[in-house]
C-alpha cells in the first residue's frame, strides 16, 4: 500500500517564509524605485533640479557671487544669496553679468602669465589631447603642422605672431621626461607625428 505524502509543519512554514521573501522583495523594490524617480529626471540625481528653475538660481547666484569676487568660497544658503527674481515659470532664464565676463575673458584668460601658469600645470597626458589646431611644431615656423594647405595658408596670414598655434608653446612648459615616457618612444603618437617628421 503506498502512503499519501504528507506536508509536515515545517515545510509549510518554509515555503510561506519563501513566498513571503520573494512578495515582500518585490514590493520594496518597487518602492525603492519610486521613491528615487524624482532623482532619476537628470544626469546630476538631484530630485526637482530643473533647467529654468534649479540650474538658473544657481547660475545666477553665482554670477552675482562673481560680480564681485574674482574667487573665494560662497555658501549658497547664506543672505547673500537671496535673489529677487521668480523660477517658477518654465522659461526662467539665468541673468548674465556682461561686465564679468568681459574681464574673464578679454583679460585675465588671456594673459601670459595665465596661459604659461596653466600650462605648466597641465598634465602630460592633455597635452596632446587639447583642441588646438596648431601651426607649426617650432617657433621658427620650421615645420608645418597645420590639416590643409589651406588652413596653413590662413596661419601665415593670421597667426604668425601666436604662441598658441605653436606646440614648441606647449612642450616648452612641460616636464621633458614625464611627457616622453607618455607619449614619445617607438611607435607612440609623438614619435611618429612629430620626432619622426
Amino acid at each position: 500500500m503506498i502512503k499519501p505524502y504528507s506536508i509536515s509543519d515545517k515545510m509549510h512554514f518554509g515555503t510561506l517564509a519563501g513566498i513571503t521573501y520573494i512578495l515582500s522583495s518585490v514590493f520594496l523594490s518597487v518602492i525603492y524605485v519610486v521613491i528615487l524617480t524624482p532623482s532619476f529626471a537628470n544626469d546630476l540625481w538631484w530630485a526637482n533640479y530643473t533647467l529654468s528653475g534649479t540650474q538658473a538660481l544657481l547660475i545666477d547666484i553665482i554670477n552675482q557671487f562673481l560680480n564681485t569676487n574674482t574667487n573665494g568660497s560662497f555658501d549658497v544658503l547664506s543672505p547673500e544669496a537671496i535673489m529677487f527674481k521668480e523660477y517658477t515659470s518654465t522659461q526662467s532664464y539665468a541673468t548674465l553679468y556682461f561686465p564679468y565676463i568681459h574681464t574673464e575673458i578679454l583679460g585675465r584668460l588671456t594673459s601670459i602669465e595665465y596661459a604659461v601658469k596653466n600650462l605648466r600645470q597641465l598634465s602630460p597626458y592633455w597635452t596632446m589631447r587639447m583642441n588646438v589646431q596648431y601651426c607649426w611644431v617650432d617657433f621658427n615656423q620650421t615645420f608645418e603642422m597645420a590639416h590643409t594647405e589651406l588652413r596653413q595658408a590662413r596661419c601665415m596670414v593670421n597667426y604668425r605672431q601666436n604662441a598658441a598655434v605653436h606646440l614648441e608653446a606647449v612642450l616648452r612648459n612641460q616636464q621633458w621626461n614625464t611627457f616622453v615616457t607618455l607619449w614619445g618612444g617607438n611607435g607612440i603618437r609623438f614619435n611618429i607625428a612629430v620626432e619622426r617628421g
